[in-house]
This record gives structure tokens, C-alpha cells and sequence, in this order.
């Protein structure tokens, strides 16, 4: 495994999590068709940002003010990764409600 001039002697989980990691940076991200709702060019990127992590297996701890977005990005990434089987959500309860609407 070679990158910027150091020559490092990895085994292969590493070059595999190298690899998704390398992956996930140039992957093309669209919203999902059927997401019903219109997300800020902000959420866009955290929506973005999402996908890639999700795609090596990064996960996340999505945080930030409260009313920015945070559920619509979730929403949508597990949307657009909804043909790959069961996800998990942990959330506060205070956002229970909005989640089931």
C-alpha cells in the first residue's frame, strides 16, 4: 500500500477498508427519487457526507443545532440504501413524533 511517497505493509482488512474509503469519495450520490420533500443545499451535503460513510462503514454521529435538518438527511439516506436491508436509528425521544409522521 503506497500513498504520498510512504510505502506502508498493511494486511488485507485494511486494504479492504482502504479501498471503500477511496470508493466512497468519488461515488456520485443522488437524492433517492421517491424522497417526497426538498432538502437545503446544506442538508444536500449532509446528505452526501452521509452516504459516503455509510458506504465504507464509517458510521456517524449526525449533530448539529436543533431544526437543521437532521431527520430529513437520515430519512433520505436510509431511503436511498432502503434495498439493502435493515438499519438502525438512535434518537432522543423528543424526535419520536416527527420521525413517525
Amino acid at each position: 500500500f503506497t500513498t504520498l511517497g510512504s510505502k506502508l505493509t498493511t494486511d488485507p482488512a485494511f486494504k479492504r477498508l482502504a479501498k471503500r474509503i477511496h470508493e466512497a469519495s468519488t461515488l456520485q450520490i443522488a437524492l433517492p427519487s421517491n424522497l417526497q420533500a426538498q432538502l437545503r443545499p446544506y442538508q444536500v451535503e449532509g446528505f452526501k457526507w452521509l452516504s459516503r460513510l455509510a458506504h465504507w462503514g464509517g458510521g456517524a454521529c449526525l449533530a448539529d443545532d436543533m431544526g437543521l435538518g437532521k431527520t430529513l438527511q437520515a430519512i433520505a439516506v436510509m431511503q436511498a440504501r432502503s434495498k439493502m436491508g435493515p438499519q438502525l436509528v438512535l434518537m432522543p425521544t423528543s424526535v419520536l413524533l416527527n420521525w413517525q409522521q
